[in-house]
């Protein structure tokens, strides 16, 4: 008796009983016909039994597995397998029973015949299941991505790698160190979850170490990485790696959820809040030094990123209620940021809820909602009361803009996706659902705008280059009656993608009169001189100006991001084969010397 199962095969879970549908078929050649053959895998622990019988073609049915003689000839019968919808996905090993007059005879363990079950993405009904051949060839099947960490549409290319050998393996083994109960495996909404909590270390020993500074000499810096799959097998060998920033653990988490046949891709936030208070509001402390402001740092708990990288799944969400239509994509995020149920992990979350300021539904939605849509409270703090004023509100600066990958292999331009998550900015809808999610957490602050002069801070248009000089404007405009006298201070600093400051190179301070309904300029003047030395390893530049206004003390805050672009590198490489291959690489220093 032989039992024949492809090696290490990719086997998914059901599809409509069609001939396309028979994943797994077992060989099976029988030394005596006319046997009633019991067919047994086995995963762990779980055992699933099929049963057939040999003398009539019948189909049977354990559980929601089903089977069926597809082929007989002697002493040879093909049988086919297809695996519930719900099926729990992971290794199985199979062997082969003969119930006979002796009592029942198995095949002996082999690996070769091992193989692997997966999420349907092709299946209708899986809950992963995408009705588009090309997204799913797009978010199942393409191993390769781009990150996106400007809003121009620059960014870094990444390898995935779900296809590389031994990373189904490894995939299979996060789900194992988890302790993960096997009978959880068939949900992809628990997957999902369980992967965003093991792709980090910060509790669970997961899959990379987070690193923010600009030490990395005991790991690999997080700029380094360029793939998915050297993290997985690193890991895989010897346990959490060393280093991880936003778009590593997104890449990362990309291949797992990929690999186990769950629709996935990476997203970018730019202008992307961390609300620690849990108020889905972004709130910022200033002091009042003089006739300045500057950012308190200690008081203010809430961040904005100039850039966020998570993921999104494609799941139809049965736990949610059918009527509501919250299943497609969902946030999952892998970056440990904030705790969800004891462990640091997000979603998945409904993009769909979250541009509905729906925030009640499992998993994370205030947390997800103020990433992208949160209004930015500006603070001043009265050091003699200890209490803060209101300064201003801004209801656009969070979740300029989100993008991921166009569909096509190789297509590398940035697809915008804003609109997926909110209604434009002050648009009836907007208003709509700002107010619906401020009465679920009753957050809405009254402040009157009403003060007569505005002012903006206006960077380059284009991408300024490393190491060049460039020009900011500083416009006030006077929407009062009244002469105003403004007082005004801007302070540059070099700070990480995180917003979190590295060093300070400028400090300018003007004044400026305005006359009745005027506007002004104040050019700002920025010298390559100034900020080069105070680099690191990403290349940001914050610029913060706070003024008031001396008639009615009103002050005033403005805060923009400026993204150095780095050299241009130019390869020469020669054509002729079976020689040696030279590289010449060509790129201009931004530096003198």
């Amino acid at each position: 008796m032989v039992c024949c199962i492809p090696g290490h095969c990719y086997c998914s879970r059901a599809a409509q009983t069609t001939a396309n549908s028979i994943f797994c078929s077992v060989v099976v050649i029988l030394s005596r016909p006319r046997l009633v053959l019991v067919d047994v895998l086995l995963t762990q622990l779980f055992l699933v039994a099929l049963y057939f019988t040999v003398q009539k073609i019948t189909s049977s049915q354990t559980g929601n597995w089903t089977g069926r003689m597809i082929q007989q000839q002697e002493d040879e019968c093909v049988v086919g397998i297809t695996p519930s919808a719900n099926a729990i996905i992971g290794k199985y090993y199979t062997n082969v029973a003969v119930i006979g007059s002796n009592g029942i005879s198995r095949t002996q363990r082999d690996s070769g015949t091992d193989f692997y079950l997966l999420f349907n993405a092709w299946a209708s009904n899986d809950e992963v299941y995408m009705p588009s051949e090309e997204d799913r060839q797009e978010y199942v099947m393409n191993e390769n991505g781009c990150m996106y960490q400007e809003e121009s549409g620059g960014g870094r290319q990444w390898f995935y790698g779900q296809f590389v050998e031994g990373i189904l393996d490894v995939c299979i083994q996060i789900l194992d160190d988890s302790n993960m109960p096997l009978v959880n495996r068939g949900d992809a909404v628990k997957v999902c979850r369980i992967g965003s909590a093991m792709m980090n270390s910060q509790d669970d020993r997961g899959v990379l170490v987070g690193n923010w500074s600009d030490e990395y000499s005991l790991g690999t810096a997080p700029t380094f990485w360029i793939g998915s799959d050297q993290i997985l097998l690193q890991y895989a060998n010897k346990g959490p790696v060393s280093y991880a920033q936003c778009w590593v653990y997104a890449g990362t988490f990309n291949t797992f959820l990929r690999c186990l046949g769950i629709p996935a891709r990476v997203i970018t936030n730019f202008n992307s809040a961390h609300d620690n208070t849990g108020n889905i509001i972004t709130d910022l402390v200033f002091n009042s030094v003089g006739n300045q402001l500057e950012l308190n740092e200690r008081l203010t708990r809430d961040s904005i990123w100039n850039y966020h990288c998570w993921n999104e799944a494609y799941l139809s969400r049965l736990d949610l209620p059918a009527d509501q239509d919250l299943g497609g994509w969902q946030v999952v995020d892998s970056t440990p940021q904030e705790t969800s149920d004891g462990y640091y992990r997000c979603g998945p979350c409904s993009v769909k809820a979250i541009k509905e300021g729906m925030l009640g539904y499992q998993f994370d939605g205030p947390f997800v909602f103020a990433e992208v849509n949160s209004d930015v409270y500006k603070h001043k703090l009265n050091r003699q009361t200890g209490k803060t004023e209101l300064l201003s509100v801004d209801t656009t600066y969070v979740g300029k803009k989100l993008l991921t990958k166009s569909i096509g292999g190789n297509n590398y331009e940035p697809m915008d996706i804003t609109e997926t998550y909110k209604y434009p900015e002050g648009s009836s809808k907007d208003e709509e659902t700002m107010k619906k999610a401020e009465r679920t957490y009753k957050t809405h602050m009254q402040y009157d705008d009403e003060q007569g002069v505005e002012m903006t801070l206006e960077i380059p248009l284009e991408r300024v280059k490393i190491g060049q000089n460039f020009q900011m404007a500083v416009v006030f405009r006077n929407l009062s009656e009244d002469t105003r006298t403004i007082h005004g201070f801007l302070v540059g600093s070099t700070v990480y993608y995180t917003n979190i400051q590295r060093a300070q190179f400028k400090q300018e301070s003007f004044d400026v009169t305005l006359n009745p309904m005027e506007t002004s300029r104040v050019q700002v003047v920025v010298l390559a001189q100034n900020y080069m030395p105070q680099l690191g390893s990403q290349s940001n530049l914050r610029f913060v100006v706070t003024a008031k206004s001396m008639e009615n003390n009103q002050d005033m805050t403005a805060i923009q991001i400026v993204n150095l672009k780095g050299p241009e590198l130019a390869f020469a490489v020669g054509l002729e084969v079976s020689l040696v291959l030279f590289i010449s690489m060509y790129f201009l220093t931004p530096v003198k010397g």
